[in-house]
């Protein structure tokens, strides 16, 4: 177990006529922020964790690769994840607006149409969540506003590179 001088902050109990303009929080860049649990490709899963100066590299990271800014529309895929809040911070802090889509909800086929509609400029997919929204993918669909796919958190096969030429003609970062 690991002991944090800093408490847990409920979203749900702060008091909404408190101005937003000076919380007065102040969190070292040292203090553990989440944990990525790794595949388990070695045949046990893993939980890594990161601190707050390690999330905030890899959001602005990710950021810099993929050239976002103001003008992109970031699908988030994933929710409660180590990963949603990587991509929620990247999204955020490149002045991009962040638009959730519940594939739990929604279901996986309505996804094709939601990211023409939304003008999804970059969409986050895990491995497994990709092949299955290609699977119901025509082939006919059109993303003229996505210019990146990005595909990860497990291990992407030949197999989704194939389907990722089949269906796409934009960068794609594994």
């Amino acid at each position: 177990m690991i002991s944090s001088p800093v408490g847990v902050l409920e979203i749900e109990s702060i008091d909404l006529s408190i101005s937003g303009s000076d919380l007065e929080i102040h969190i070292l860049p040292t203090v553990f922020a989440t944990i990525f649990y790794t595949s388990g490709s070695t045949g046990e899963p893993k939980g890594i964790l990161c601190d707050h100066r390690d999330l905030l590299h890899r959001a602005m990271l990710r950021g810099k690769e993929s050239q976002a800014s103001e003008h992109d529309r970031i699908a988030l895929l994933a929710s409660g994840t180590a990963i949603a809040v990587t991509n929620s911070f990247f999204a955020l802090l490149n002045g991009a607006a962040l638009c959730p889509f519940d594939t739990q909800k929604e279901g996986v086929n309505r996804l094709a149409s939601w990211l023409s509609e939304e003008k999804i400029t970059i969409c986050p997919f895990s491995t497994s969540l990709f092949r299955s929204f290609c699977a119901t993918l025509t082939g006919k669909e059109t993303f003229s506003a996505l210019r990146i796919v990005r595909v990860g958190s497990e291990t992407v096969y030949k197999s989704e590179i194939e389907l990722y030429k089949t269906f796409f003609g934009l960068i794609v970062h594994f």
